[in-house]
């Protein structure tokens, strides 16, 4: 069964994600919300060039979700003290 790692004092490391998991979610859906305005941008240029412009943006929002996913899945929390 698979669950979340152990902390140092042995304890469970659970807890509720549910706000990171939001974050992530708004995070895919400004990143696909900002691929398509840059489709639309480059059908209002109607120029084949604006299609490199529009890889560049792609490609920029696709790091950044990989980089999003990533941040949830290693579990690093902010302690705000």
């Amino acid at each position: 069964m698979v669950g979340p790692p152990p902390t140092v004092d042995g304890a469970s490391g659970g807890g509720d994600d549910s706000a990171r998991l939001l974050v992530l979610l708004g995070l895919f859906t400004v990143a696909v919300l900002v691929v398509v305005l840059a489709l639309l941008a480059a059908a209002a240029i109607d120029s084949w060039w604006a299609l490199v412009a529009v890889l560049v943006v792609h490609a920029a929002m696709t790091t950044l979700s990989f980089y999003g996913v990533a941040y949830v899945f290693t579990g690093r929390r902010r302690d705000r003290r």
